[in-house]
């Protein structure tokens, strides 16, 4: 499995995304990774580590898109960013499965929907933290995490299906939709919560 991994995603990039990226590597021999990001820095990174040479490639990326910036406008003016040569390579190599960044949230969303698209049919991406339960290993798909600071009713139903969908895919079977709210009453909640809750259950 190939994973592209924004080498300078993160509060102490590149030393410490690169030091993960070469444990995960020790782990997992199914595991090949590039990283995203200025070559020369990413180089001296490496210098003196041990690590498969051959399971490790650099995807070389000039500039930096930091937490600072405002999404939209840093995506399209840094092509030659870590995000958006990233989604490139994600786009064109099909032998590529993932990509992973540790940087701006709002920078990988919007870079993800410019550089990606979108599923036909649906009109926000979102969001998908996994997180684990107390039930034998059993994890909950959150989504979308707060990225869609607005959203209407719509948005809400997307994504429970793609997050149903996600679920279904990754093996569970019949997958349990729930909306996050301040109550299990059909009454509690914000206007939208009350307005999608019986949608949810159609």
């Amino acid at each position: 499995m190939k994973i592209i991994l924004d080498a300078f995603g993160g509060d102490y990039a590149p030393a410490e995304v690169i030091a993960g990226g070469l444990d995960a590597l020790a782990k997992r021999r199914d595991l090949s990774l590039i990283f995203a990001g200025k070559e020369a820095e990413i180089e001296a990174v490496l210098k003196g580590r041990s690590y498969d040479a051959g399971r490790v490639e650099i995807l070389n990326a000039p500039e930096v898109i930091s937490c600072e910036e405002e999404p939209t406008a840093a995506i399209k003016r840094k092509p030659d960013s870590s995000l958006c040569v990233g989604f490139r390579r994600l786009k064109e190599d099909e032998a590529v499965k993932g990509f992973v960044s540790a940087g701006s949230t709002g920078a990988f969303l919007v870079g993800a929907t410019l550089k990606l698209g979108r599923i036909k049919g649906i009109s926000r991406p979102a969001l998908c933290p996994v997180l684990p339960t107390e039930k034998d290993g059993k994890q909950v798909l959150l989504l979308d995490a707060g990225a869609n600071a607005d959203c209407k009713q719509i948005n809400l139903l997307q994504f429970a299906l793609m997050g149903a969908a996600y679920a279904e895919a990754q093996g569970v079977v019949a997958p349990k939709v729930a909306l996050l709210s301040n109550g299990t009453e059909d009454t509690k909640g914000n206007a939208l919560n009350r307005e999608v809750f019986p949608l949810l259950k159609d």
